[in-house]
């Protein structure tokens, strides 16, 4: 059965429902922790032979790597946690190229940054030290037939595809790991002053990623046929640009324009049902409503278009707009994920009238699709916004006027309503 649902996960992520992949493995987890799969001793015999027990000890890493790597993605929280795993289990006897252990260690070091970055402990600057030593050590003892070095081509001639994939991939991770250490110095002004190298550092990754994945679509097919990959990279990479250009508007905007401008031309490839499309359309969402509100985006229109919906084989455009009450009752309470059905009494349980809620429920629906010129004409939009040489050609009264008047965005934002771009990204 973990088998089973471990081939659904992938086919689920290849499809662009990396939603839907999270929850087949979180089920394949939960079966393998029931199964006793991550203890050394399980607490009943389940394993006749030593072959039998090797094969679901890769078994249960493999889990656990897509786990992670699905959890990643998604930002939801992990179904196997580390406390979880017995300290004496072993990793599986792995053969050259060491592909599995290689995830193994990727995974685990990707837990740890996240932890550290969600705020769950304090990073403190000999942890983003030790955090960034542990990535360059795991990226350093890769075989190198999958790994890229600064002096060698993206795709090499003579090798498979496959592999050629699997070396741009690892450097992608390289890079992915790097870029959350270093992030949480983008989430205010503050951060910024108080670290200017670990902000440059995320946005040299994140522009590094973007300049990588456009060079791999002009030279080769690999990112046209294998998009879905590269995706979740594309987006880490947009957030920080866009967190660095809305925090420090004048130091970074002109200084990323041209990696953002690759970023839009990349997303031409984005699947408009996929988990990147609907979170870039929920953080234009709230960055709408919070620009204005902080004062950062004085000048930005906030009346906010709906991407379109696809519901029962009826599609609706953006010119018919649904008000935020609908929106609210459809998308964050009262649509069954998978059925598509309105749930009883959705619209009491959701009880948010006009209220606009910080989740993102609404990438969880597979009726709900982002219309894809839209999503890039937004996001060029709130760019040009961002810019900082707008403000000049403003009129000083009308800005004093724009900023004293009541904020007239189509969604009014309650009290308890994060004045933060933090959670956000």
């Amino acid at each position: 059965m973990t088998t089973t649902d471990q081939y659904k996960s992938i086919y689920h992520f290849y499809r662009d429902e990396e939603v839907l992949a999270w929850r087949t493995i979180g089920l394949a987890a939960r079966i393998s922790l029931e199964m006793g799969l991550h203890l050394w001793d399980p607490p009943y015999e389940t394993f006749r032979n030593p072959h039998g027990r090797e094969r679901t000890n890769r078994l249960f890493w493999c889990i656990y790597c897509l786990d992670r790597r699905w959890s990643f993605g998604t930002g939801l929280p992990f179904g196997i946690q580390e406390d979880d795993i017995d300290p004496s289990l072993p990793e599986p006897n792995d053969s050259h190229p060491y592909l599995l252990t290689s995830m193994i260690t990727y995974s685990r070091i990707g837990s740890k940054i996240l932890k550290t970055s969600s705020g769950a402990e304090r990073a403190e600057r000999e942890d983003t030290a030790f955090l960034t030593y542990q990535v360059q050590q795991w990226y350093s003892s890769l075989d190198p037939e999958v790994r890229v070095d600064d002096d060698q081509d993206l795709v090499v001639v003579g090798l498979s595809p496959a592999r050629n994939r699997l070396r741009i991939l690892n450097r992608l991770r390289k890079n992915q790991l790097l870029m959350l250490i270093h992030r949480k110095a983008l989430f205010t002004s503050t951060s910024i002053a108080a670290d200017p190298r670990g902000a440059k550092t995320a946005v040299d990754l994140a522009r590094a990623t973007i300049t990588m994945l456009e060079r791999i679509r002009k030279t080769s097919e690999i990112y046209q046929s294998h998009a879905v990959c590269f995706n979740y990279f594309l987006y880490s990479a947009l957030t920080v640009i866009l967190l660095a250009a809305y925090h420090a508007k004048a130091r970074f905007h002109e200084y990323c324009r041209e990696e953002f401008n690759m970023a839009l031309n990349l997303m031409g490839g984005i699947s408009a049902k996929s988990n990147v499309a609907r979170k870039l359309w929920q953080i234009i969402k709230h960055l709408k409503v919070m620009g204005p509100e902080l004062g950062i985006l004085p000048y930005m229109e906030t009346q906010q278009d709906n991407p379109r919906r696809e519901c029962e084989g009826h599609t609706e455009s953006n010119d018919k707009t649904l008000s935020w009450s609908q929106s609210q009752t459809q998308l964050y309470g009262g649509m069954g994920a998978d059925s598509g059905q309105m749930l009883p009494g959705a619209r009491e349980v959701s009880g948010l009238g006009n209220l606009m809620t910080h989740t993102d429920i609404p990438m969880f629906t597979n009726n709900y699709i982002v219309d894809g010129n839209l999503l890039c004409s937004e996001l060029t939009d709130l760019f040009q916004a961002i810019d900082p040489t707008r403000y000049e050609q403003i009129p000083p009264h009308l800005l004093d006027q724009s900023r004293s008047q009541p904020s007239t965005s189509t969604f009014p934002m309650p009290d308890h309503f994060s004045r933060t771009v933090r959670n956000v990204f």
